[in-house]
């Protein structure tokens, strides 16, 4: 299992599929839906946890954040 914590949530979809696995967003505490549209999402937590051996096909679970001080034009 990759470390996948701060990263965008697409990027983190992407390495999770490359790997054969999947993801199952766990959560996404609080939002601004103008942020996610402009990629500010990132992953704040990962289950299992970055290094666990997993088969193929293994589902993961994710929490997804945003930080709306940033602004679209900081993502």
């Amino acid at each position: 299992m990759p470390r996948i914590v701060g990263h965008r949530f697409g990027d983190a979809v992407h390495e999770v599929h490359s790997r054969g696995l999947r993801q199952a967003s766990a959560g996404f505490p609080g939002s601004d839906s103008s942020l996610i549209l402009d990629g500010c999402t990132k992953i704040i937590s990962q289950a299992p946890a970055p290094g666990t051996k997993l088969p193929k096909g293994t589902t993961i679970h994710v929490t997804i954040g945003v930080n709306p001080t940033l602004g679209p034009a900081n993502c």
